[in-house]
Parts: structure tokens; C-alpha cells; sequence
């Protein structure tokens, strides 16, 4: 799996403190091992056709995303107000 970042996902990422920084990267991996694991919540936003995703790096920083295939767009990441 591979991994893109939109210019939103990279300034949002940059403006993270450094732990938050740092359970975003463990989630990321966990995600490119498993994008469904119990501890990523992963769940598809409303409405269902949106295509746009998201999974909890913690209990108050979540990743949206979108499939590309077999390629992942990360979209943005921050606290629940990004959804």
C-alpha cells in the first residue's frame, strides 16, 4: 500500500504537536497492515457515496482519506472538526 498527501494533509500534519505527529505515523502503519483494525475505527462518512473515509490515530486526531486502488489519498488529518 502506498500513501499520498494532499498539500492539505501535509500543512494540517506540520501544524500537529510532536506526540500527536508521532500516533499519527503509528496509525498509519498499523493502517498499511491492517486498514481495518479494531483500534483504527475505520468507517466511511456519510453520505455512503462520498467515497471519503476515515480512521482515529487517537481518541481526538482522526485521518480522512480516500481509495485510489490499492493506493491510499490521505486528505487530512486533525481532531474530529476535519470530519
Amino acid at each position: 500500500m502506498r500513501f499520498t498527501r494532499t498539500e492539505r494533509f501535509k500543512k494540517s500534519h506540520k501544524r500537529l504537536s510532536g506526540p500527536d505527529k508521532e500516533r499519527v505515523e503509528e496509525a498509519l502503519n498499523l493502517f498499511a497492515a491492517n486498514p481495518f483494525h479494531p483500534s483504527l475505527g475505520t468507517k466511511k462518512l456519510p453520505p455512503k457515496t462520498s467515497g471519503i473515509w476515515y480512521f482515529r490515530a487517537s481518541r481526538a486526531i482522526r485521518v480522512t482519506f480516500e481509495w485510489d486502488g490499492d493506493d491510499v489519498l490521505l486528505r487530512n488529518v486533525g481532531s474530529h472538526a476535519i470530519l
